[in-house]
């Protein structure tokens, strides 16, 4: 009796892991320029810009092979040549009030882009990043309460007290819009 059994791959519908030859650690580089400018003894107006680039970036790809030969499943590669940019306007303005009472209002416009932060088996393309946020507004007050008279326990509980209110408003993050995942037979792409 003469019985032939198909072999059978060890690897079939697993994960292939693939990495670059040269794999080099990411970095990123950042910079700032502030402008400071007083008007009279109790407000004060700063413009900064904050930049920072990031290099080398490591980001993982998925393709799917199993179209052009069944014994394989995916293949994860590690691309280590991805970028990311993040530019930011930033405008404060510092007032005291009065004695023991400030206020604060802060103004940010910022764009973070990067490839692809949010899915690993799209194509890398570069865009808005999925923490992007645009525009940001914040603004306080803060009362630090008057000082008490009192015995010396009683001081040390009673003074050095402050009060403070903030409020904040920001634009959305991104959203990312998302169809029927698809894999291209010829190619093994998603």
């Amino acid at each position: 009796l003469n019985v032939q059994t198909a072999p059978v791959a060890p690897y079939t519908s697993s994960i292939v892991y693939a990495f670059p030859e040269h794999l080099q650690l990411p970095y990123t580089l950042q910079w700032n320029v502030s402008g400071q400018q007083a008007f009279g003894t109790a407000q004060v107006l700063t413009v900064s810009y904050v930049g920072a680039n990031g290099r080398r970036l490591q980001g993982t790809q998925s393709l799917s092979v199993t179209a052009l030969n069944p014994n394989f499943g995916t293949i994860e590669y590690f691309d280590s040549s991805i970028t990311s940019s993040y530019n930011a306007l930033q405008v404060q303005f510092q007032r005291s009030v009065a004695k023991g009472l400030g206020v604060l209002a802060a103004y940010t416009w910022s764009h973070s882009l990067d490839f692809g932060s949010n899915y690993s088996a799209l194509p890398l393309t570069r865009g808005n990043s999925d923490f992007d946020l645009r525009n940001n507004f914040s603004a306080g007050v803060s009362w630090e309460l008057p000082t008490v008279r009192a015995a010396k326990l009683g001081s040390a509980f009673l003074n050095g007290w402050g009060v403070d209110a903030r409020f904040t408003a920001r634009s959305a993050f991104p959203v990312t819009l998302r169809g029927a995942y698809l894999t291209d037979a010829s190619t093994g792409s998603s």
